[in-house]
């Protein structure tokens, strides 16, 4: 994977846009590649932090993850009042 800066840019230039684009540049493209460039920091914030480096060591404490379980329900039982009916 290329260095990533965030936002489509890398630390080689820009990501492009659409994957069409972006596959004319590369002999092996991957669609998940092009996700991955163009999500640039926040790809990175999402999966390089505490908590996913201990859920994918399987060393994460179960209270941990009980909590975060809590929290994520609560955060879609709260959409869901907002919309309700909703898909």
């Amino acid at each position: 994977m290329v260095g990533v800066t965030g936002d489509g840019e890398t630390a080689t230039g820009t990501v492009p846009d659409s994957y069409d684009d972006y596959a004319a540049t590369r002999a092996d493209p991957r669609f998940t590649d092009w996700l991955r460039e163009r999500a640039g920091a926040d790809w990175a914030a999402a999966t390089d932090h505490r908590f996913t480096r201990e859920l994918g060591r399987g060393d994460l404490d179960d209270a941990v993850f009980r909590r975060t379980v809590e929290l994520e329900v609560a955060f879609f039982d709260a959409a869901y009042d907002a919309n309700p009916g909703e898909p």
